[in-house]
């Protein structure tokens, strides 16, 4: 059913999801005191030859650039995933189909004993 290389690529790629998502958090720390800094002191973009905003925008792109990775990363996991799982419905759906299949007999017999309904005098109850 599964094998050595299949868990093996799929750790892989868990190992390769945290780093991603380190990094991002990284990013995003930059990001944040980019922005504190130009909200305490908005002239400094006025400046000539300040390069605040341009930083801001690379790690922008950069923080898009590792979300994008993330996407592909998870998706990529989610195959791996998918390919070691059994085929059919799982032990949960099996269960509501099984509950399904009950009902509908339940409801079958009803019908049945509901059309061929009949008064039993005797006993003063109806029998199907």
């Amino acid at each position: 059913m599964s094998s050595s290389p299949d868990i093996a690529g799929i750790l892989d790629n868990t190992k390769e999801l945290d780093r991603l998502r380190k990094e991002q958090e990284e990013v995003l720390v930059e990001i944040n005191k980019m922005h504190k800094k130009l909200q305490a002191t908005p002239e400094i973009v006025e400046k000539p030859g300040d390069i605040s905003l341009s930083k801001l925008k690379n790690l922008y792109i950069q923080a898009k650039e590792l979300s994008e990775s993330e996407v592909t990363v998870s998706n990529i996991l989610l195959t791996q995933l998918d390919s070691l799982l059994p085929s059919g419905p799982t032990g949960q759906q099996r269960r509501k189909l099984g509950r399904q299949r009950t009902e509908e007999k339940e409801n079958e017999s009803r019908y049945r004993c509901n059309k061929s309904f009949s008064f039993h005098e005797k006993s003063n109850r109806g029998i199907c």
